[in-house]
């Protein structure tokens, strides 16, 4: 890729391997293989947590908003009962608690633009990237 329109990604290079080593406000980081074995958000971007009680965090729900603001992202706790695209549209990432019912949210997310997704369940932990 030499270029992109997506909103939120204003910068794109490659190291001397080919790696991708900036992808918006994101560096990449590979090993002696051109492994890759991180991700470093470049500045702290803005996610937001989609949960069924905002008042009463989950031991999952807290625990990924905790390694998120660990990793230098500022996260905002949304709840999923009158939830609106405004709401999440333009963050670096929206993150879907397991405690949240599909029909809650109905199709409010459809017309969002969003560069990461997650969808926690309680089995596991999915990521769509756009």
């Amino acid at each position: 890729m030499t270029s992109t329109t997506a909103p939120g990604i204003t910068a794109l290079a490659y190291d001397a391997h080919g790696n991708t080593s900036t992808f918006g406000a994101e560096t990449h980081v590979y090993d002696i293989a051109d492994r890759h074995v991180e991700t470093r958000a470049a500045t702290p971007v803005n996610v937001a947590l989609i949960v069924a009680n905002p008042g009463s965090l989950s031991t999952q729900d807290s625990w990924f908003k905790g390694r998120l603001q660990a990793a230098g992202q500022t996260v905002t706790v949304l709840d999923d009962n009158g939830l609106t695209a405004p709401a999440v549209s333009g963050k670096a990432g929206v993150v879907v608690s397991g405690s949240v019912v599909p029909a809650t949210l109905g199709t409010v997310l459809n017309t969002c633009y969003v560069f990461r997704w997650w969808w926690l369940t309680r089995q596991s932990q999915q990521t769509w990237d756009w």
